[in-house]
């Protein structure tokens, strides 16, 4: 009885890491409509690439989005997700910030699981010239989210 009882407490724990280890990534997003063409295409060529699970070059993909249009906050994104799967995971707090701060309204960047580990987006990066302003603000924006 006590081995069938450590057999399934074993079991139990084995089938929670797995469950805990498999969580996808959340899908990358496609551009907006009024998107650049060039930025567009390479935004779209990396949704290709992530589909089919080549998560380096779309990561490439992404940034040569981005290297077409800034300001996409999609292509932030999504090369932001490329990167917590590579274990870039201060390159890829950047990027959702950004992606966060680009896209104030934008429900799935702002609901996304994979934002929430970061917390709220901060007003000022660390190595803004606003930094001493920024410590000296309440930290109200840290309970928000």
């Amino acid at each position: 009885m006590q081995q069938l009882a450590q057999w399934m407490v074993t079991s139990a724990i084995v089938a929670f890491f797995v469950a805990c280890t498999s969580t996808p990534l959340p899908t990358p997003l496609p551009a907006p409509p009024e998107t650049l063409p060039a930025a567009a295409t390479h935004n779209k060529d990396g949704l290709q690439l992530f589909a089919e699970g080549k998560i380096g070059l779309a990561s490439n993909a992404f940034q040569a989005a981005l290297a077409e249009d800034p300001n996409m906050a999609e292509a932030h994104y999504n090369l932001a997700l490329t990167l917590v799967s590579s274990g870039s995971r201060d390159e890829a707090e950047h990027h959702f910030i950004e992606a966060a701060n680009l896209a104030p309204g934008h429900k799935i960047i702002w609901d996304s699981p994979a934002l929430r580990p970061y917390g709220s987006p901060r007003l000022f990066p660390k190595e803004d010239a606003f930094s001493d302003t920024a410590s000296e603000m309440p930290n109200a924006l840290d309970n928000m989210f």
